[in-house]
């Protein structure tokens, strides 16, 4: 919805992009969906739902060095028998 109200400010793709931080061919796509009639909550749903799964898998390969870290510094220095 950004990038749309981003657009309708503007009325430049590039202008647009450079305001949402995406590129100028995301907001012509999004534009011509719009004036194509495919602004509908389906369609919305199903570009959200492809983000939000593209943006978990972006914060996953992020968090797993981080996670990877805590392991190592959790671990015992020494082991004990048992």
């Amino acid at each position: 919805m950004e990038i749309l109200a981003a657009y309708d400010l503007t009325g430049s793709y590039h202008k647009a992009a450079e305001l949402v931080g995406c590129d100028h061919h995301t907001v012509r796509r999004y534009v011509a969906l719009r004036r194509a009639g495919a602004y509908t909550t389906a369609v919305w749903a199903s570009i959200l739902g492809n983000v939000l799964v593209a943006e978990y898998f972006i914060v996953q390969r992020m968090l797993a060095p981080l996670a990877r870290r805590q392991q190592r510094r959790d671990a015992p220095l020494v082991s004990t028998p048992v």
